[in-house]
């Protein structure tokens, strides 16, 4: 599964991966990190789908698997949570974990997450 997981202020979120529950992972994190953490969002996917959302949000990156917690960022989380309540109601939804980089870029136009690839996220 990959997870969001920001801390107190939300200055910075972690974009992760793990095959843990994620409990046991937001435990491990917390023990090294002095501020209160927050989990954000929870998406199926694996480490292939977690590298791509790096890649995604490259601009973003501050170390490690930690991103500065841009509006771009928690549009995407919106988005896909938005999407997976109205598709789970409606059809099935899409797994973007195993599409590509550009494949997922054209399906965020398509349902409206940006106007056009390379675009700021809505």
């Amino acid at each position: 599964m990959i997870y969001f997981i920001t801390q107190k202020d939300r200055k910075y979120i972690k974009i992760g991966y793990t095959n843990q529950t994620i409990k046991q992972r937001f435990s491990n994190l917390q023990v090294g990190n002095p501020q209160t953490l927050i989990v954000i969002d929870i998406i199926e996917g694996g480490e292939d789908y977690e590298r791509r959302l790096h890649k995604l949000f490259h601009k973003d990156h501050e170390r490690g698997e930690w991103y500065r917690f841009t509006e771009d960022i928690a549009s995407f989380i919106k988005a896909s949570q938005d999407h997976m309540r109205t598709n789970h109601t409606q059809r099935k939804p899409r797994d973007i974990s195993k599409m590509s980089l550009d494949e997922m870029l054209k399906y965020m136009v398509d349902i409206g997450m940006v106007d056009r690839p390379g675009h700021r996220l809505r």
